[in-house]
């Protein structure tokens, strides 16, 4: 039964990548972090909430020896996707979606300058050079057959290396 509990763990984590492969361009870092840790949440709070029958590792122990670490997952989780809500989005991501302003807003705030500053504007013209560079530039998300090819951006050995 261990070994079921492991796999399904796993065929979570493996349909997580599909989904973010097909969405992340779409959602953005924060939103996709976000939901990955609400999701976990979710999931905590089902495996936490089931009855003790439906559980076949948990016969015997009293309930607080195996919910309490199941539970204490939510710790990380809320960690995680509390302060990502007043955290802005990443600026290469903005500026991929002609957010200019917002980007240029972001740079200016890591860096503690105004907007307008040479600094933000040379920050905002090297991530606009790089989004060029990559040979996607205008488009809202990067294909699925980059992933599988070896071009510019190596994202076929970035994809075998993780």
């Amino acid at each position: 039964m261990q070994g079921f509990v492991t796999a399904i763990y796993e065929i979570g984590c493996l349909f997580g990548a599909i989904f973010i492969l097909a969405f992340g361009d779409f959602l953005g870092r924060r939103r996709a972090i976000m939901m990955g840790g609400s999701i976990m949440i979710l999931g905590v709070i089902i495996q936490v909430t089931a009855e003790r029958t439906a559980t076949p590792l948990a016969h015997g122990p009293p309930n607080l020896v195996w919910r309490f670490p199941i539970a204490f997952q939510i710790i990380f989780a809320l960690v995680l996707v509390i302060p990502l809500i007043w955290l802005p989005e990443s600026p290469r991501w903005l500026l991929t979606r002609g957010r200019d302003a917002e980007g240029e807003a972001v740079i200016a705030a890591l860096r503690g300058l105004e907007p307008d500053s040479k600094e933000c504007q040379l920050q905002k013209q090297i991530i606009l050079d790089s989004i060029a560079a990559s040979g996607y530039a205008g488009r809202k998300g990067t294909p699925l057959k980059a992933v599988f090819t070896n071009g510019k951006t190596q994202h076929f050995r970035r994809m075998m290396l993780g």
